[in-house]
């Protein structure tokens, strides 16, 4: 969010909100760092792969009661474990919602039964994708309140687009503002590779004993295992390896007439199929967008983009309502699922709304001058028309436990 905020202030060329985007700065960076330095204390789990160790982090509580806000229902859920599970039942509920995604198949180990909740022993791509995310920011809000006291002649606006672009670069042994943060986020992007990397994506690893971390294949695919390519994990990868990766995420079975799906199974919970949320989308987007050498992959981006926006028009247009999570499936139907009422006219859901529409008239008002497409990536004679999941081949995923979203159809049909 202070990003965000920095991004948005310093656009324009106004002395006074480049003065206020300074001292937010300067006051947020420390408070930053202690939730960094926090969340790195109490959260943080070794994970051994290969015979190396390395550290991740995962959702987990002290709790050992059910949540004030959830009593009976943490009560209902534990009754169905034995006893003595019902204390780490409850602590995994908890670290569930810590998480945000309350409930999901994710932390479950049979999809179908809350009570087989175990959250604190899956390291998630998620967190630790938006951990990253987060060293690197705090390594550009080092340089760039830095660079501002040392240098009173360079344009703040200048400044913070050079802090962004330094932090994204290898950390080197010389001691610069920012370079601990830097150096975090370029071993836990190693880290999530080399312990969370499965086949062309990533996914969820499970913990066990002394630390050894295997891959939670039979949960299935999620929108959270594509979190590292929005925290710029895939930017340097092969162009091979971003085409296969973008491929996982066509033939997935998340993609649909409606928006990305959650998961790929439909559990009845609120973080499963066929529930599409606002901020996956966001993230999705965002990070389709960074693969620059993949032309196709801002093509799915913008397709996704439009279908996220029809559907919700859709919604719109029949309840009066924006809603906070949509039916992948149908385009146009409010999610459902959860132990709550569906909520109305939700923060992020128009604020996700209003990014895309922002983003979709810059493109329209942008001259049309088409990007050369490296060699390896040009498509056969003939390719050009059909559209990002068609070129990938999109196919729904066949199981009878999996909500089966279908491939891509060409827009304008039926």
């Amino acid at each position: 969010m202070v990003r965000a905020y920095l991004d948005a202030a310093l656009e324009a060329d106004d002395p006074d909100r480049a003065a206020a985007a300074l001292a937010l700065a300067e006051r947020a960076t420390p408070l930053l760092v202690t939730e960094h330095d926090w969340w790195t204390r109490h959260k943080n789990v070794r994970a051994t792969v290969n015979g190396a160790t390395y550290d991740l982090l995962c959702y987990r509580t002290a709790a050992t009661l059910p949540r004030a806000e959830s009593y009976r229902e943490d009560l209902a859920t534990a009754a169905r474990a034995p006893e003595a599970r019902r204390a780490a039942i409850y602590g995994d509920l908890a670290a569930a919602a810590e998480s945000g995604w309350d409930f999901s198949s994710r932390w479950l180990g049979e999809p179908d039964r809350l009570e087989t909740i175990e959250t604190s022993r899956v390291v998630p791509v998620d967190l630790n994708a938006i951990f990253v995310r987060f060293e690197r920011n705090l390594a550009a809000l080092h340089r760039f309140v830095d660079a501002a006291r040392r240098d009173g002649k360079t344009p703040l606006r200048v400044a913070w687009a050079r802090a962004k672009e330094d932090a994204m670069e290898p950390p080197g042994e010389r001691f610069v503002p920012g370079a601990r943060f830097a150096r975090l986020a370029s071993t836990r992007a190693e880290a999530i590779d080399a312990c969370l990397r499965d086949g062309a994506a990533w996914r969820d690893g499970a913990l066990g004993a002394g630390g050894a971390l295997s891959p939670l294949r039979d949960r299935g695919p999620a929108l959270s295992d594509y979190f590292p390519l929005w925290a710029g994990v895939a930017d340097d990868w092969k162009l091979r390896d971003q085409v296969q990766l973008v491929s996982s995420l066509v033939t997935s079975g998340l993609l649909s007439d409606g928006g990305a799906a959650t998961t790929a199974l439909n559990t009845g919970e609120q973080w499963d199929a066929p529930n599409a949320w606002p901020p996956l989308q966001f993230v999705l987007d965002a990070g389709l967008r960074r693969l620059e050498s993949l032309p196709s992959a801002g093509r799915l981006a913008d397709d996704l983009r439009d279908r996220w926006l029809n559907a919700n028009r859709e919604a719109y247009e029949r309840t009066g309502f924006m809603h906070e999570k949509l039916d992948a499936l149908r385009p146009g139907a409010v999610g459902g699922g959860g132990e709550y009422d569906p909520q109305l006219g939700f923060g992020w859901s128009n604020g996700v709304a209003l990014c895309f529409l922002r983003a979709r008239a810059r493109d329209a008002a942008r001259p049309k001058t088409p990007r050369a497409r490296p060699a390896s990536a040009r498509a056969r004679p003939g390719s050009a028309r059909r559209p990002p999941s068609a070129r990938f081949g999109a196919g729904a995923r066949a199981s009878t436990a999996r909500s089966r979203s279908p491939p891509l159809p060409p827009r304008g049909a039926p």
